[in-house]
C-alpha cells in the first residue's frame, strides 16, 4: 500500500506511480514505531517524471512516523541521487535581507530561471528570514549575510560535490564554494545528532509565537557518501522528531531549514497540458500551501531550492 501524507490522508497519486525502471533506489527501512505506523512507511516509491517517463526515477518518497508520544506526528522524505539530479539555490525578492554593501545590487528575480523549466524536477523552501537569527547565505560571487560562526552550513562547492558542516569546519574552503546557505546548528554533523535534540522543548530549531515546537518542519540531508541528498517535510513534529526521521531514512548530516504552516513545502512540476511548455507546481503531499506559479513564474519571497535533471 501507498504511504500516507503527513495530514494522514492517503496520497492520491501514490498508487498509480508505475513501477521504477531498473537504476538507483535507496534501501527501504523498517518504521519507526511499528506500534503505530502506516502501511508503506519506510517504502521508497519513486516520484515519476511525467515529462520523460522512460526515465529510471532520479527522486522518491517515502513516509516515516517518527514520535512514540504523538502518533500523528508524520514526516514525508525525498530521496535525490545526485549523480541525474542538480541542486540549485535561489535569493528571495525579499530574503534573506542583506545589509552588505556588496550585496545592493544583487538582481533577485526569485524564480527558476526559464532555461531550466525544461529540466526542472521539483523546488522546495529555503531557509529562516534574517531577522530570525542572521543565518549566511553566499550566492553568485556575492555574500548576502555574512556566515555565523555556530551556524550549519550546506555548501555545494565548485566541483559539484556538497556538504553539510558548522562553518568553522569549512570556512577555510570558502574560496572553492559555489554557494552556501546556513541554517540554525546541525541537527546531524559527522553521523551525530545534536545534544539539544534530546529535549523535545527545544527552541532553538524554531516554534510558533505561543512557544509551541510541534509544528510543521523541513529540512535537508545527505548521505555518509554525500551522493544522496533527503528532503524532509514534517507535520505535527519537534526539531528532535524530524531529525531522527530522516536520520532513520539514511542522512548522515542534516540541517533544518524552514518551519510553521506556509513555509515548507516540496513541489513537483508538470505540463499544463499535454505538449505545453507552461509548467504549474503539484505538492508532494497534500496540505501544502502553494500556487501553480510557485516558483516558476511567481517571485518567491524567501530564498528556495530546486531540483534539475542531469545527464540522461
Amino acid at each position: 500500500m501507498p504511504p500516507r501524507t503527513p495530514d494522514g490522508s492517503a496520497d492520491a497519486d501514490a498508487g498509480a506511480v508505475p513501477a521504477a525502471p531498473p537504476g538507483w533506489k535507496p534501501p527501504d527501512v523498517a518504521p519507526m514505531h511499528a506500534n503505530w505506523s502506516a502501511p508503506g512507511d519506510g517504502q521508497w516509491l519513486p516520484i515519476a517524471d511525467v515529462r520523460h517517463p522512460e526515465d529510471a526515477p532520479r527522486m522518491y518518497k517515502t513516509l516515516l512516523h517518527p514520535d512514540r508520544n504523538r502518533s500523528w506526528a508524520a514526516v514525508c522524505v525525498v530521496a535525490v541521487e545526485l549523480s541525474r539530479a542538480q541542486l540549485h539555490l535561489v535569493a528571495g525578492r525579499y530574503e534573506p535581507e542583506s545589509k552588505e554593501p556588496a550585496a545592493r545590487d544583487y538582481p533577485r528575480p526569485a524564480v527558476v530561471p526559464a532555461e531550466h523549466h525544461g529540466d526542472l524536477l521539483a523546488a522546495f523552501n529555503g531557509g529562516f528570514k534574517t531577522t530570525h537569527g542572521n543565518h549566511g547565505m553566499h550566492i553568485d560571487g556575492v555574500t548576502l549575510v555574512k556566515p555565523r560562526k555556530d551556524s550549519c552550513t550546506l555548501v555545494h562547492y565548485q566541483d559539484d560535490t556538497f556538504t553539510i558542516r558548522t562553518w568553522p569546519h569549512v570556512a577555510a574552503e570558502e574560496g572553492r564554494m559555489q554557494w552556501w546557505r546556513q541554517t540554525p546548528h546541525c541537527m546531524m554533523e559527522e553521523g551525530k545528532l545534536h545534544p539539544g535534540l534530546t529535549a523535545d522543548g527545544n527552541t532553538n530549531w524554531g516554534a510558533t509565537l505561543e512557544g509551541s515546537t510541534v509544528i510543521r518542519r523541513s529540512a535537508i540531508g545527505l548521505d555518509e557518501t554525500g551522493r544522496v541528498l533527503f528532503i524532509g517535510i514534517g507535520d505535527s513534529t519537534t526539531a528532535p522528531a524530524i531529525a531522527r526521521a530522516m536520520k532513520h531514512a539514511g542522512s548522515f548530516a542534516i540541517a533544518q531549514l524552514d518551519v510553521n504552516w506556509s513555509f515548507p513545502k516540496f513541489l513537483t512540476y508538470e505540463p499544463r497540458e499535454p505538449g505545453s511548455t507552461e509548467l504549474v507546481a503539484r505538492p508532494l503531499t497534500s496540505g501544502f500551501e502553494f500556487t501553480e506559479d510557485e516558483y516558476v513564474r511567481q517571485r518567491s519571497q524567501r530564498d528556495f531550492f530546486y531540483l534539475v535533471r542531469k545527464g540522461r
